[in-house]
């Protein structure tokens, strides 16, 4: 079967941790609730019924007298940038339509915080964290950061405080690792072939003898690398009205880096698959979800869910402008996502954390 992640979330029983309403769901749920309720958690045949813990998870009302205990909230409508922003290849339904069928006017779908064209509510563009103040500090092998929720992602269940560690492993590679401090997540149990250290790596891995430079965003937050001889950016994570800022939820992890705007992105990888060498970047689906099946070759990289062979390596290489080439490899064995369109490749992940590597190359 061939699956894509927006099947995957729709289609499973969703792990809730236990959590509580953040701020944001705090008001909508303060605010007057849509009348009639709209309820965010229906009974489903062998699902088990809403809690109010799996409730406040959706990010969703709680009122246990009600004949409907669980319902969305009165949310404020998104602006039209935030709307705007959101490609058509890269939307997300209105909530998890797992727990609602999807709005179909404006007014309730305006209700629900989503946006509406016509035809679809989808989630609106979200900026994901700030760089608490004062907490980016330059470390003997890196940088480290924490990380604080502005605002609710698509799914609700976000982590409030996140952190980031920045490890220079070498003159050529970097590694940015995001992750819950408070929580211990599942990592791929697998050794990794660092550079080995000795004097000679070590002033290899000087801060003057890297090929590449590490720079932050604090708000929204957003981390680039960039290849020090030529400028050019090999990796930005910085929202800048083509895609969400970093998403990291209970069981949804979202990380996009921007596409050179002067011409669609030169890329190959993200998995094996059916298709031309070169990568798509038209809003194509890069799904990375291993399975024992020959190839379909009627929907490649579309929205019925792309086609997922047996390899699963999430890495890509990019040819930028100047010829030059640098890899991108992001460490995570879940269920898992690639998004590419001509201004952004976006991952997508149902668990883990975000461990990403830029290999700076020069060549392929």
């Amino acid at each position: 079967m061939i699956m894509s992640l927006k099947s995957w979330l729709t289609g499973v029983a969703v792990l809730t941790l236990a959590a509580a309403a953040s701020p944001q769901e705090a008001d909508q749920c303060a605010a007057p609730i849509p009348s009639p309720r709209l309820d965010c958690y229906p009974v489903q045949v062998n699902f088990p019924n809403a809690t109010e813990e799996t409730c406040l998870a959706q990010g969703c009302c709680w009122d246990a007298l009600d004949a409907i205990p669980c319902a969305f909230g009165r949310a404020t409508a998104p602006s039209t940038s935030l709307c705007d922003a959101v490609l058509p290849a890269s939307r997300l339904a209105c909530r998890n339509p797992r727990y609602f069928l999807t709005a179909t006017d404006a007014t309730t779908c305006a209700a629900l915080g989503c946006c509406f064209d016509g035809t679809e509510c989808f989630q609106p563009s979200f900026l994901g964290y700030d760089l608490k103040p004062q907490s980016w500090v330059e470390t003997t092998s890196g940088y480290t950061g924490t990380l604080v929720l502005r605002s609710r992602g698509p799914f609700g269940n976000d982590i409030s405080e996140l952190s980031v560690e920045v490890t220079a492993d070498a003159s050529d590679q970097v590694r940015v690792r995001i992750f819950d401090p408070s929580f211990r997540r599942y990592e791929v149990p697998l050794p990794l072939h660092h550079p080995t250290t000795t004097s000679n790596s070590s002033s290899r891995n000087s801060t003057s003898s890297r090929l590449y430079s590490v720079s932050v965003t604090s708000s929204p937050f957003g981390i680039a690398i960039t290849r020090i001889s030529t400028g050019e950016t090999l990796f930005n994570s910085t929202p800048a009205g083509h895609f969400n800022g970093l998403v990291f939820a209970n069981q949804y992890l979202e990380l996009s880096t921007s596409m050179p705007t002067s011409a669609p992105p030169t890329f190959f990888g993200l998995g094996e698959h059916v298709g031309r060498f070169l990568g798509n970047a038209s809003g194509d689906r890069y799904t990375i979800w291993a399975r024992d099946q020959p190839a379909d070759t009627f929907h490649v990289h579309t929205s019925k869910g792309g086609d997922n062979v047996y390899g699963v390596h999430p890495f890509y290489i990019r040819v930028e402008d100047s010829g030059l080439a640098h890899g991108v490899f992001l460490l995570n064995s879940n269920a898992l996502e690639a998004v590419a369109t001509p201004h952004a490749i976006t991952f997508r992940t149902v668990g883990g954390i975000i461990d990403l590597f830029v290999f700076v190359g020069p060549s392929a």
